[in-house]
């Protein structure tokens, strides 16, 4: 499990200070709000609890998904690197597409033959152009996330905490948690993808030398089959890592409205 490096010292430093107003308060008479005071302390030691139990649920959640415990900076820069790859496979295939194309136009006798190869590949390419920008996105998302957890963790742990920030804490904690989402969607992308042939893009040289060697009788549709293996399982990975990520943020979201909203009440009679 990840260690939570709370700033214990800013913790405590922001208790000291509230039981001393809270003192202040109660030897002056305002015992109403002496007592809201020290609610406010012990809320700070109750959002210490409250961190480390998330912690646990979230270790314990990434343990039943398949992960190593909790994703680190490194996990994530990883997953970036996955996305990577498969935004270039997918702009690889968009590319050998058009190649294979403007080859076949050269020859008159190939023109038809390249007017038929686009009409037969036009949902394989939109899924292609689908895949590579969403991809694309996710690669510097998590890029970009790589860099900040190493801030978001204690900032937003020990912010969390800290009464007139809390909302703050609370939102840079579930901007940390949502590394989650992003490390299950890359493994899930791997998993769709590993071992699979049909992704790999076609060479749009050798195909359009045969094509020129076979003249008409070349069939177009063997290539638009090719193209539409590959574009299914890439399809299937962008959903499985799309609903991930979905699931990933509304749950972060839910974390962040939970953490800001949690506040333990005493009752006075003053």
């Amino acid at each position: 499990m990840t260690e939570i490096p709370l700033d214990y010292a800013a913790v405590g430093v922001c208790i000291a200070a509230i039981a001393a107003y809270s003192l202040l308060h109660w030897f002056l008479g305002r015992r109403g709000r002496a007592l809201e005071l020290l609610e406010m302390a012990l809320n700070v030691l109750v959002y210490v609890v409250v961190i480390y139990a998330l912690f646990a649920v979230a270790a314990r959640v990434c343990a039943m998904a398949g992960l190593a415990g909790l994703p680190d900076s490194r996990q994530v820069a990883e997953a970036g690197e996955v996305f990577s790859r498969v935004h270039e496979l997918a702009v690889q295939w968009i590319t050998r597409l058009v190649q294979l194309r403007l080859i076949l136009s050269v020859a008159p006798f190939t023109y038809p033959v390249a007017q038929a190869l686009y009409s037969a590949t036009g949902w394989q390419r939109i899924v292609f152009e689908a895949v590579a920008v969403a991809y694309l996105a996710m690669a510097v998302y998590a890029k970009v996330l790589a860099q900040l957890m190493p801030l978001l963790l204690p900032l937003g742990s020990t912010l969390t905490c800290i009464p007139r920030v809390r909302r703050l804490g609370a939102t840079l904690l579930a901007a940390y948690l949502s590394a989650i989402p992003v490390a299950l969607a890359a493994a899930l992308t791997e998993s769709t993808l590993k071992g699979s042939s049909t992704v790999q893009p076609i060479n749009a040289t050798a195909v359009g030398e045969a094509a020129s060697k076979l003249g008409p009788s070349w069939n177009p549709l063997s290539v638009a089959d090719e193209a539409a293996k590959a574009a299914w399982r890439l399809a299937e990975a962008l959903v499985r890592s799309l609903i991930t990520m979905a699931l990933g943020s509304s749950l972060a979201g839910a974390v962040a409205l939970a953490l800001g909203g949690v506040y333990v009440h005493l009752r006075t009679p003053f």
